[in-house]
């Protein structure tokens, strides 16, 4: 109820309306996909390594086409892109469920590994397009709360996926989740047709080839990692959070729960949607800590996914995992309280994040800019996915270890972030 209140304030702007919806019908198609997946992955050859590769070639055209998706949308009408990228999804989507009719079950990890690569090449171009093309329909002022409700209010409306993904799952096969994804597609196309976007094309020289004109936008983006020392920080931050945090949980979450505590899916399922519900949680202390500055609030957030991310460390005792494998409620109650613990603090750290790229980076620039940090935290990711899907098949204690341990860094790496800040005041003030 108090979101909702808080929502509809921000939301009386129309535009702001269309991107959350489509962020909504995004993130749940794109959770429901990730849970079936690893369902499918689990059921097939109960590997961890083979979950690890599926996940990483859904993570691999993030960082072959990335850069391409930031000069693309820099260059071409961003809400076109948006709109072609949703109805292709459709297109896909629909061609996959009449594939699963005649693939047998030995070709279906190939099958699911071309429609993750096809599904996250039109993704990366999708969302390119939205983050580049926020400061251009929001208001600045703004910015920061439309970051704050889009988070949430997808992780809102998503809370239900994991959960109904696995019930569909378990009753109708991952026919019935592709059918929920097709339907999420169709929504999103609809819905981002409606958004006022005045697109005015970028002039460029017919004497350049495309060769030089590429390597000058590459050029143009590498620029601007380099000469702020608060977004090279920033950057090798959320490169640590997409190499040790996400692929630990991807992994390791259905494989510990189901693999080695002998859990049920459904607790999974269950797991999952608690990380939604700490995203949308984590609205709340935005408009309470806002003004301690970016700085402050970026270290609140990395503190409580240490936190929450250290729990896991009680894995490694013989006492507690003879106690989880024994007891479903204490099983869920500790997976669930440490997932909740690091997403709400995820969600609060990341909106903070967003809000200080939209904020730094100049519009006509916010395409490649956007592009490369989303090209270093998919690059994170897909390390990450290689690595510990190793370590996994190794020892799921020593990928706990790791992942503690990279997570503690982030404290080190944020310390060049408040340096430059600091002196950044210093200068502001002098100058007044």
């Amino acid at each position: 109820m108090l979101l909702m209140k808080y929502a509809s304030g921000i939301m009386s702007d129309k535009n702001i309306k269309i991107i959350v919806l489509g962020a909504i019908t995004s993130l749940f198609s794109t959770v429901s996909f990730t849970v079936t997946v690893a369902l499918q992955v689990m059921a097939i050859t109960g590997s961890a390594m083979d979950l690890g590769i599926t996940f990483l070639i859904s993570t691999v055209p993030y960082i072959i086409f990335g850069i391409i998706a930031g000069i693309v949308c820099d260059r071409y009408n961003r809400k076109n892109i948006i709109i072609y990228s949703d109805g292709i999804k459709i297109c896909m989507s629909v061609a996959f469920l009449l594939a699963l009719q005649i693939v047998p079950d030995s070709g279906m990890i190939w099958l699911l590994y071309c429609v993750s690569f096809v599904l996250s090449t039109l993704e990366v171009f999708s969302v390119a397009a939205v983050n580049s093309i926020i400061p251009q329909v929001v208001p600045r002022e703004k910015i920061l709360d439309t970051n704050s409700i889009k988070n949430s209010l997808t992780r809102a409306f998503s809370v239900f996926a994991p959960a109904l993904s696995v019930i569909l799952f378990s009753f109708y096969g991952i026919e019935a989740t592709v059918f929920i994804l097709i339907l999420c597609y169709m929504v999103s196309f609809i819905v981002e047709r409606q958004l006022d976007y005045t697109f005015e094309p970028k002039e460029v020289n017919p004497q350049r080839g495309v060769f030089a004109l590429f390597s000058s936008e590459l050029h143009e983006g590498g620029r601007i990692y380099t000469q702020d020392a608060r977004v090279i920080s920033l950057s090798v931050n959320g490169f640590l959070t997409h190499f040790f945090m996400f692929p630990f949980l991807v992994i390791g979450l259905p494989f510990i729960i189901i693999k080695v505590l002998s859990g049920a899916k459904i607790e999974y399922g269950i797991v999952e949607s608690i990380t939604a519900i700490g995203i949308i949680l984590s609205v709340f202390l935005i408009p309470k800590l806002r003004n301690l500055g970016t700085s402050k609030n970026l270290f609140i957030g990395m503190i409580g996914m240490f936190v929450g991310s250290s729990m896991f460390l009680a894995l490694l005792l013989p006492e507690a995992q003879a106690l989880f494998i024994e007891n479903q409620l204490a099983r869920l109650l500790f997976f669930s309280s440490a997932c909740l613990i690091i997403f709400i603090s995820f969600g609060f750290y990341g909106a903070f994040f967003s809000s200080f790229l939209h904020q730094n980076i100049p519009p006509h620039k916010l395409g490649k800019g956007m592009a490369f940090q989303m090209v270093i935290m998919s690059s994170g990711r897909a390390l990450g996915l290689l690595v510990f899907g190793y370590l996994f098949t190794v020892s799921y204690e020593l990928a706990i270890a790791v992942m503690v341990f990279g997570m503690f860094a982030k404290f080190i790496i944020h310390i060049p972030f408040v340096i430059a800040e600091r002196n950044l005041q210093i200068v502001i003030k002098e100058a007044q």
